[in-house]
Parts: structure tokens; sequence; C-alpha cells
């Protein structure tokens, strides 16, 4: 694999989801790429933003039956609480080249 000056716009990785009593399940999203100082600029933008805003804003995709949209984020958010959180450190663990190996 060759190193590209520019990244692709989106990336994809999956988000490991905590279901009670069971194993974690993974769901795979596909994400926006952000620079160094967008990432800054996001962070501080988001400082306030609620779980469905944090995925929404992070995420175009995932790889689920149901459609994308912010009705299914919400009610996946409010099934499964801990999503939100898991999404955005997975995300910037992705983001930031941290993503550990298996």
């Amino acid at each position: 694999m060759k190193l590209k000056f520019i990244p692709d716009p989106t990336f994809q990785c999956p988000v490991n989801i905590p279901v009670p009593g069971k194993e974690e399940v993974p769901v795979v999203f596909t994400f926006k790429y952000r620079t160094r100082d967008e990432s800054a600029r996001y962070r501080e933008e988001a400082r306030d933003y609620n779980d469905v805003q944090v995925i929404m804003s992070l995420a175009e995709g995932w790889e689920l039956d149901e459609e994308f949209n912010e009705a299914n984020v919400e009610a996946l958010c409010n099934t499964y609480p801990s999503m939100g959180l898991r999404v955005l450190t997975t995300y910037f663990a992705e983001l930031m080249g941290a993503r550990q190996k298996n």
C-alpha cells in the first residue's frame, strides 16, 4: 500500500458495541476523515453534543440493515447507552492511528 498525500474523505472502522449479558458486537461505521486541525476544531464545537449529534457528525453510514439516519441512531443510543462514547473513542483512536491490534 502506498501512502496518499491526500487521504480518502471517508474510512471504515468497526466499533464494538457492548450488549448487556453478551459479548460486544462490532458494527462497521463509515466515518468522515478530519485533519488534525479539523479534529481540534471539532472537539471544541462538539463539547455540548449529545450522543446522536456526535454520531451523526462523525459518521455517514453503518453496516446495519436499518438505514443510517437520526431516528435510528437515536433508537440505538437509547437501547445501547454506551454507544455514543464507543463511537467517539473508536473514531479518534482510528483517526490518530491508535487502533489496538488483536
